[in-house]
């Protein structure tokens, strides 16, 4: 029911009939009285109780509630907001509390927090500790050490092959030695390739990070400046294996530079940086290794036994293994 109003009014001397009247104010005793009884009826057939429009703002507290009053239907729906999880709390809403729960959850799995989870911590745990436990066993085992060498004895080992007698006789020092990897290139058949290019600059500097050249085709390019405005080259017809010294550019055929020397940096393969920018008209002359290769136009062969090579051309290398090291 909305606020209730006194309806009675009366004066001195008025006879006490119709609204000033005795009746009048049982009716609003009944008003009055049906407020605090939920259950029962006012006289417009409106129900009792006392409606939230009736009571003063954040007037009820936890002393009028009885334990587990306020149901989940009161409290009402809740949804995860991650946008207010950020600044983690121990005071705060519901809603807060929730959104604080799911990031923390969704961090530890690094899933949604509905995807199921690929294992849970207590087998995580039981594995980890069955692990150490096979660990510690094999540590322990009696037969260890007649299985494995310890550390100390695989130390002493190279130390001793370090300084044996033989060993200067039997072996190149480790810069010295080439691995497969870095042989293959050259073992393989062909000449060494050697390349020039010559790049004329139009212009220095266009004004947007690049400057323009052109090829001894006459074919303009456009390249980029750095930071500090060195000029980033790019090679048109071949390549070269970086950082291993194998090209070198002549500025206007007098002036030379490298990478060992200074004013020219190896960036890839295919690209190098001046850094001593030239102005237009200034001609660049690039002269690099593509390959280089020992073996000249030659075919390889190995032979591991005593089978003499076939009869071939006179273009054919062979090896002839004559022992094995340590032999």
């Amino acid at each position: 029911m909305a606020k209730p109003k006194r309806t009675f009014s009366a004066d001195v001397g008025q006879r006490s009939i119709g609204t000033r009247g005795p009746d009048q104010i049982e009716y609003d005793l009944d008003v009055l009285f049906n407020m605090f009884d939920p259950e029962a009826d006012h006289p417009d057939g409106s129900k009792g109780g006392i409606e939230g429009a009736n009571i003063q703002a954040k007037s009820i507290t936890s002393r009028e509630l009885d334990d587990n009053a306020v149901s989940d239907s009161i409290v009402g729906d809740r949804t995860f907001d991650e946008s207010i999880a950020d600044d983690y709390s121990k005071t705060g809403t519901v809603t807060q509390h929730l959104s604080w729960l799911w990031k923390y959850i969704k961090s530890i799995t690094g899933e949604n927090l509905f995807a199921s989870v690929a294992d849970t911590i207590k087998n995580m745990s039981s594995r980890i500790t069955a692990n150490s436990t096979a660990i510690n066993d094999h540590k322990t085992s009696g037969d260890h050490d007649a299985r494995y060498y310890r550390e100390s004895e695989i130390d002493n080992f190279f130390t001793q092959h370090k300084i044996s007698g033989d060993h200067d006789v039997r072996y190149y020092p480790k810069s010295e030695v080439y691995t497969k990897e870095e042989l293959i290139p050259y073992l393989q058949g062909g000449s060494t390739v050697r390349k020039v290019e010559v790049f004329t600059i139009v212009n220095s500097n266009n004004g947007d990070g690049t400057f323009t050249y052109r090829d001894r085709h006459g074919i303009l390019h456009t390249g980029e400046l750095d930071e500090n405005g060195h000029q980033i080259y790019e090679l048109q017809e071949g390549n070269y294996p970086p950082h291993q010294n194998l090209i070198e550019v002549f500025i206007m055929d007098t002036l030379r530079r490298d990478a060992r020397s200074g004013g020219l940096e190896e960036i890839d393969e295919t690209h190098i940086k001046l850094t001593d920018p030239q102005g237009d008209g200034a001609e660049i002359t690039a002269v690099y290794f593509e390959r280089i290769g020992i073996a000249g136009e030659h075919r390889l062969y190995y032979t591991g036994d005593n089978t003499p090579p076939p009869v071939t051309s006179d273009a054919t290398m062979w090896f002839e293994v004559i022992g094995e090291a340590g032999d």
